[in-house]
């Protein structure tokens, strides 16, 4: 179980620097890839929160 929540710290910060990324070369928190980006990341944020 250890292990699937680190790996899961590890997918959220992937998935945050992502999205800021993505954000950084749109210049928009509203353009589509931030948005789908920010969708993903508040899944595994969720996903992590429920323990899963």
């Amino acid at each position: 179980m250890k292990i699937q929540r680190t790996d899961a710290k590890v997918r959220i910060e992937s998935l945050r620097k992502r999205m800021v990324e993505l954000y950084m070369q749109s210049g928009s928190l509203t353009s589509a890839q931030v948005v789908k980006a920010s969708q993903e990341l508040d899944e595994a944020l969720n996903d992590f929160n429920c323990g899963i």
